[in-house]
């Protein structure tokens, strides 16, 4: 990560600072190729590492995850070090003029590693368990319309869909409402809501797994930047009473993760990294 790598390469950066890459070339050539290829992995790494910590959910879990990365960089080190150990403070008497390929080959790789790893840690619970179990059901059918999910739609009877859902009821600071969980094994996709002037049909359909997506691919933990770059004149409103904000595309809602108290909004000051929490049609 560039914060703590400038000193540890100075030395290597300035024998191969004059040349540019050509693996077909000198050594000094070669040498500039395995320095790139390390740029350019260390910017992926500091994307993955940006995104987790805006992902993060609390101050405890950021600090924790700092204290992770300063260890894994210790370890980094340590692990350089030992490959590359030489009894001469000048690398190059052990390892030759190959010394500044091998090193940044070796740094790539650990990098490339642990870009892998951050990004894991990006993934929803559902998708780190690498679709096991009934999720992982190819037959099922995840994508979210304007009209059904999961072979659920609106009006349908609730009675013919009892297989995967379940009664329940959904306690909210607005209230005890009657639903349905729609289930795919112990795996909960989200919420059916009763039809208003009839109870035994289906309402609402609420979406709250992020492994279910939209044709376009917006799914959970989409951004409001993913939703505008499909939807540029999305509608966006907020609500009175409880403070809800949704991006309104003719029978399908996102919900936002910002709270608003009027119905009109200024969509300048939402931040473009809000995530969707919900997909209602």
């Amino acid at each position: 990560m560039k914060l703590f790598i400038g000193v540890l390469l100075l030395s290597l950066s300035t024998s191969v600072a004059a040349f540019k890459c050509n693996s077909n070339g000198t050594q000094a050539e070669i040498n500039r190729c395995a320095k790139d290829k390390f740029i350019a992995a260390d910017k992926q790494l500091n994307k993955a590492w940006k995104a987790l910590l805006r992902k993060s959910q609390n101050k405890s879990q950021i600090k924790k995850w700092r204290k992770a990365e300063r260890m894994w960089i210790k370890f980094r080190d340590l692990e350089l070090e030992a490959k590359f150990a030489c009894n001469n403070k000048n690398k190059r008497v052990c390892w030759g003029s190959m010394y500044p390929s091998l090193y940044n080959n070796a740094i790539t790789k650990l990098t490339l590693d642990r870009t892998r790893q951050l990004k894991e840690h990006l993934k929803s619970p559902e998708e780190q368990m690498g679709g096991t179990g009934s999720i992982g059901q190819k037959d099922r059918d995840l994508l979210i319309t304007t009209t059904s999910f999961f072979g659920l739609s609106r009006g349908d009877k609730i009675a013919a869909h009892s297989k995967i859902l379940k009664k329940d009821v959904l306690k909210t600071g607005e209230g005890d409402f009657d639903v349905y969980k729609i289930m795919d094994g112990k795996t909960l996709l989200g919420y059916v809501y009763p039809h208003p002037k009839n109870k035994k049909l289906i309402g609402d359909i609420e979406i709250t797994s992020s492994l279910a997506s939209t044709k376009n691919g917006i799914r959970i933990s989409s951004t409001l930047a993913d939703l505008e770059k499909i939807y540029p004149n999305i509608k966006i409103h907020g609500s009175e009473i409880e403070g809800r904000t949704y991006a309104v595309l003719g029978k399908m809602s996102f919900k936002l993760d910002v709270y608003l108290s009027t119905y009109k909004v200024d969509r300048s000051k939402i931040k473009k990294s809000t995530k969707i929490t919900q997909i209602r049609i």
